[in-house]
Parts: structure tokens; sequence; C-alpha cells
């Protein structure tokens, strides 16, 4: 019984991680190639 609510715990816990490092990347991927469209722009 005592390891049942932990064990749950912890997969939601990482659920949620994952989640959030997967948001995290997405936004990271598109943030990149508009950083570089700027700084492309800059230079020309």
């Amino acid at each position: 019984m005592k390891g049942k609510p932990l064990g749950s715990l912890l997969f939601f816990s990482l659920v949620e991680l994952y989640f959030l490092l997967t948001l995290a990347i997405g936004i990271w991927e598109k943030k990149i190639p508009v950083m570089l469209g700027h700084f492309d722009y800059g230079d020309a």
C-alpha cells in the first residue's frame, strides 16, 4: 500500500518532466532559426 502512491507520484513527475522538456526543446528549436534569421538580416 505504501509503495503504490510513491510509484504513481514518481510516474506523474516523470511525465510532467518529459512534457516540460519537450515543450522547452520545441520553443528552443523555434527560437534558434528566428535568432539566426535576425543575425543574417543584420549582417546583410
